[in-house]
């Protein structure tokens, strides 16, 4: 089998799905993140590929459509 490597587990809502590779954490497949054939949680990808999300989080004045 291509994924015998890959530990599965219950997550806590109730879905089998892997551990993470890094910190064994329980995840389902939707929320786990793949890099190197390993599945892992999105801080350990965060600190495997230096990765971040590419969403502009910054503060402003006013709402988008009030501008």
């Amino acid at each position: 089998m291509p994924h015998e490597h890959v530990p599965l587990a219950q997550a806590p809502n109730g879905e089998i799905g892997p551990k993470c590779h890094g910190c064994n954490t329980r995840l389902t497949f939707g929320s786990a993140m793949v890099h190197a054939q390993h599945y892992m949680c999105w801080d350990c990808y965060v600190i495997a590929t230096g990765a971040d999300t590419a969403t502009d989080t910054s503060i402003e004045n006013k709402p988008f459509w009030q501008e």
